[in-house]
């Protein structure tokens, strides 16, 4: 740090005191001087000639107020920056605030340590950090341990590791509101990069990331694409001059011309350009150029005419001309050393230690229409299924959705299953948010696999499989030993590769049920090693990540779909997992050898060839008993069924995986160093409970919205029915007809007798209507006609979004003002439109819509939607022309927009206040706008669905309830089109429910044929599974159904 700086901060820190305690004292000094008269007298002085008294007093009060007035400023932006938060902007302090923020920030610098020297990043391989001073481990160029090399063809040899050069540098001082992460963003190209910062800066900022404040100077590393002096932006706030920010952002007042040159071509929020540097207004984005570079830059390739290896730490394997042996990718043959071609980068980090993270797809690259506006991390995050954690992300979306769709075949009519607690939604956002990718790479490896050992000549001993890596779209796996791989494999010998797809089902086990994810590298590939090669594996290394790195690894087996023969035995570890699978992960408690002695007669009764079980054996504290059990495991002729893993202590003989203290893993057998996935203890938990919590089959009413003043909201709950206040129950007799007030009039058995419903299926979706109830509702919703006609017409004359189906919109503005952003456009469309008194700023970014640039992005949807023809207002008004502006502050609300999610619902409440044919008539429009799966195909992640009551659950139990409230009333007047229609709607939004595949049955037997077809799907009904497990028994009503349809078929 400069002297200057340092000056600069012991100046304001004196100027403080001397505000917060000087000033008043002494004014207190000189009222007890200087102030001559009482309050009493004032008066009588005031009509006497002055000889200077009234003067002096004048100015005490004049000195008081304007004390009182800059130090109130000073005191709220304190309070405000130790929360760590902005200060809001009161109407009157925009002086003092100003005055306050800058004597804060620069009193910073006083308290800021700057290295004397460099500070050179530790590369990605050291295991020491800079900031320890321990010296690096030499890694040992040998082959695994003797029982482990039985099991490979060739021995396995480490990488040497070299020392890279001095990553070239410059200076960046810290603005206001930064992180790492964003600085990160802003000079490296990514957030997750900020651990390069980190590890620059460590006597900076020491072992707290998030410990960064204004003025702070960092040492930044210069990327090869960037250039010098690369800099970032500054939005205007009220008080600032361009000079004010030079020297805010720049440390000198006169660069401002610089600031002026760079941001006059900038299109500012309300259209207009900088064109006079002494006009410049709150809002406006300024570009700051960037510092220029500290030192230069060394381009000399230190490494050059050097053999070359791949830059990740397990590069992809070359396939080796046939009939020779080859080795496992990223080793080496004996007697050949590898030597890095390029210096590796510094490790991304875990996403738990960084300060902030965006919610990122680990499996590809995000398009244009996908990248966050924002890089700060959301609140809602959970790290560990961030990042490296993706594939587990996607393997707990796999077993959340098999386990809701189990549970959901046992939901009680007009009921819906819970929501998860608060405190677990977090777990299933982040879930959504970033394990869709993970989760079709985990559901397309393991088809892969399974055809892999379909097509070898013999099932029980398919080809061995060391590692696998995917990569985006390819997936490339190592073998032991030379094999031939059926298409769609490329390769040769030991090296194969294929594009990650579906394939085809096959009847078969999965054959790798070991094989685990270890990590992701600097490139995003997910890296995967076969435990069952190992054998023994000791994990050692930093306590804390290898603690979180076991809990990954339990969960990942517990849940990856081709993991399902592989049972998890925690010995004395991991009892807050417990919960996540009682069938597949089993805790036992220190001292309890059973664990232990069934793993040791596991290996004893296991055959040469395969097993129908596994077991992963993972232990803290390994004694005679576990090594035994090592023992036995080396020796085993062929394929062991038990994995031993000793998480924090070496077993003589075992593979040796090693976590740093900066969380990266290295098994240097296998040339692999990733970054390692962990989870904490909280994270392990709560994964644990969300699976639970899934399993429930239990029902709970549909909540209504009690807020709501207007609209179909007043009369019915989410799903669209009637209120229970406003419907009164159909004879007890289920023989009598109900009467026109009910959707369903004739009498109850009627219904059940030709439909897929019971009795109390009619008397639960098909209540009486009480009196007045139709009239109230057709007064509210009497422009529901006329939205019906709007909705879907292209070109549009208001805005609509569909999300009955793959998700689309269309706006009657400017297309063409924001091209290329229809994800966030439409998440923001539909975010508006499902909250119709609005949203504030901060709902939306809580939503993880908007981010930092909610102004940006309602602008941009306000251009897109246009205005009302026949209001000429904005569909989208200002935050300050909301209707409903100044009851819960600035709020965006659209006005006159259409969404079919709306209008189904307010088209079931017409329909069940009219009952009868009309009634029916509105049941058919709404199952009209039905096109698909709710929310399918939704661009962007819509991780703002996930929460609360699950509107995209609630709306599908909507459309199965109308169509069997339609399909009842249609087989019961015969009209067969209508009944086909409705059936076909439930068939599209929900093709996986038994409800849905009932529909098409019975529909099928009145038309007349499939009685052989209908009998199998009967017979499927009852015997599917959605997951490893065995098929639930059906619900008792769902049996009735059955039978009685099972009884038509055959009379026919």
């Amino acid at each position: 740090m400069t002297f200057r700086r340092r000056a600069a901060g012991v100046a304001a820190t004196l100027g403080i005191l001397a505000l917060v305690v000087g000033v008043p004292t002494l004014l207190v000094w000189a009222y007890r001087r200087l102030w001559t008269f009482t309050w009493s007298e004032l008066w009588v002085r005031a009509q006497m000639p002055d000889d200077g008294t009234l003067v002096i007093a004048l100015v005490q009060v004049v000195a008081w107020v304007a004390w009182a007035y800059l130090a109130w400023g000073l005191v709220l932006e304190a309070v405000y920056r130790v929360r760590g938060m902005s200060a809001p902007r009161v109407r009157g302090l925009g002086l003092s605030q100003g005055a306050a923020r800058r004597l804060i920030d620069a009193a910073a610098m006083l308290f800021v340590v700057v290295p004397a020297t460099p500070i050179v990043a530790a590369p990605a391989h050291a295991v020491a950090s800079a900031s320890t001073g321990r010296p690096a481990p030499i890694v040992a160029t040998a082959a695994l341990a003797a029982p482990i090399v039985e099991r490979t063809s060739t021995p396995v040899v480490a990488p040497v590791e070299t020392t890279p050069p001095p990553p070239a540098t410059f200076d960046y001082t810290v603005k206001r509101n930064e992180s790492l992460w964003k600085i990160a963003e802003r000079n490296l190209g990514h957030g997750a990069e900020w651990t390069q910062i980190r590890d620059l800066n460590r006597d900076v900022i020491g072992d707290n990331p998030s410990f960064i404040e204004p003025g702070m100077v960092l040492r930044i590393p210069q990327t090869a694409d960037q250039p010098p002096g690369a800099g970032g932006t500054y939005v205007v706030e009220p008080g600032d001059t361009l000079s004010a920010i030079a020297e805010e952002q720049l440390g000198d007042a006169n660069r401002y011309p610089e600031i002026y040159a760079a941001s006059t071509q900038t299109t500012q929020p309300d259209g207009e350009h900088l064109n006079d540097p002494d006009l410049i207004r709150p809002g406006w984005t300024l570009t700051i150029p960037g510092p220029a570079l500290a030192e230069a830059v060394d381009e000399t390739d230190p490494h050059a005419g050097l053999p070359q290896q791949a830059a990740s730490s397990a590069p992809e394997p070359t396939p080796t001309p046939s009939g020779t042996a080859s080795t496992p990718s990223g080793t080496a043959s004996p007697g050949e050393t590898r030597v890095p071609a390029e210096t590796r980068r510094p490790d991304r980090g875990n996403a738990a230690d960084a300060p902030a993270d965006p919610t990122a797809d680990p499996t590809a690259p995000p398009s244009p229409d996908d990248q966050p506006d924002s890089a700060e991390m959301p609140a809602w995050l959970v790290p560990g299924l961030a990042g490296a954690g993706g594939i587990l992300a996607g393997a707990l979306l796999l077993t959340v959705g098999a386990r809701r769709r189990t549970a959901a075949r046992r939901r009680e009519t007009g009921m819906m299953l819970p929501p998860l607690p608060p405190e677990l939604q977090a777990t299933a956002r982040t879930a959504a948010a970033v394990g869709q990718a993970p989760s079709e790479a985990v559901s397309h490896l393991t088809g892969m696999l399974a055809a892999v050992a379909a097509a070898s000549p013999d099932r029980e001993l398919p080809p061995s499989v060391v590692t696998a890596i995917i990569d985006r779209s390819d997936v490339v796996l190592t073998l032991v030993d030379d094999a031939v791989l059926p298409a769609p494999w490329d390769g040769d010998g030991t090296s194969w590769r294929a594009p990650l797809t579906a394939t085809d089902p096959v009847e078969c086990d999965a054959p790798y049920p070991l094989l685990v994810p270890v990590g992701s590298d600097g490139r995003g590939r997910i890296h995967l090693v076969n435990l069952e090669r190992l054998g023994t594996l000791s994990l050692v290394g930093d306590h804390d990540h290898v603690a979180a790195f076991a809990r990954f690894l339990a969960a990942s087996v517990a849940l990856n779909p081709w993991s399902a023969r592989v049972h998890v035995y925690a010995l004395g570890v991991l009892e807050e997992m417990a919960d996540i699978d009682h069938l597949r992960l089993r805790y036992f408690p220190s001292g309890d050898t059973m664990g232990i002695d069934e793993a040791n007669q596991a290996v004893a009764d296991a055959s040469s060839t395969s097993a129908d079980n596994y077991l992963l054996v993972l232990t803290a504290a390994p004694g005679d008993t576990e090594r035994n059990l090592a023992a036995s495991i080396a020796g085993h002729p062929g394929r062991s069924p038990v994995v031993l893993v000793s998480l924090g202590a070496e077993i003589p003989g075992s593979a040796r995986a090693e976590i740093t203290d900066v969380g990266r893993l290295r098994i240097a057998s296998l040339g692999i160093d990733v970054e390692a996935p962990g989870l904490t203890r909280d994270e392990a938990e709560a994964c644990a409970a969300v699976v639970a919590a899934t399993d429930a089959a239990t029902s709970v009413p549909i909540p209504v919205d009690d807020a709501a003043t207007k609209g179909w909201q007043v009369h019915a709950n989410l799903a669209g029915a009637l209120r229970p206040e406003l419907v009164a129950d159909r004879p007890v007799d289920i023989a009598a007809p109900a009467g026109e007030s009910s959707l369903l009039p004739a009498a109850a058995a009627e219904y059940a007798a030709t439909a897929p419903v019971t009795t109390d299926d009619v008397a639960v979706l098909a209540p009486l209507v009480r009196e007045g109830v139709r009239a109230t509702v057709e007064e509210d919703l009497d422009d529901l006609d006329r939205d019906i006609a709007l909705f879907g017409k292209k070109p549009p004359r208001r805005p609509w979004i569909r999300l009955l189906g793959p998700v689309e919109a269309a706006g009657c503005g400017d297309r063409t003002a924001a091209p290329y952003r229809d994800s966030t456009r439409l998440e923001t469309f539909a975010y508006l439109t499902l909250h119709p008194r609005g949203a504030t700023a901060a709902e939306l970014k809580e939503a993880g819509i908007a981010g930092n640039s909610i102004a940006q992005r309602t602008t941009e949807l306000r251009t897109w939607l246009g205005r009302d023809p026949e209001t000429g207002r904005q569909f989208l008004p200002n935050a300050h022309a909301s209707p409903d502006h100044g009851k819960a502050g600035l709020v965006y609300q659209l006005e006159g927009c259409l969404c079919d999610i709306n209008l189904f619902r307010a088209l079931r409440v017409r329909g069940e206040a009219r009952g009868g044919e009309g009634g029916i008539a509105d049941l058919v429009a709404a199952l009209g706008l039905v096109k698909g799966i709710p929310f399918a195909q939704a661009p962007g992640h819509f991780t703002w669905v996930f929460e609360g009551e699950r509107l995209d659950h609630i709306m599908t139990i909507a459309i199965l309830e109308v169509a069997s409230i339609v399909i009842a009333h249609a087989l019961a007047t015969g009209d067969l089109a209508t009944a086909r229609f409705a059936a076909e709607a439930a068939h599209r939004a929900a093709p996986d429910d038994d409800q849905a595949k009932l529909d098409l049955i019975a529909v099928a037997a009145r038309e007349g044929h499939g009685d052989t077809a209908a009998l199998q799907m009967l017979d499927a009904i009852g015997a599917t599974s959605e997951d490893y497990r065995s098929p639930i028994d059906p619900s008792n009503r769902t049996k009735a159904i059955i039978a009685r349809l099972r009884t038509s078929a055959d009379a026919r």
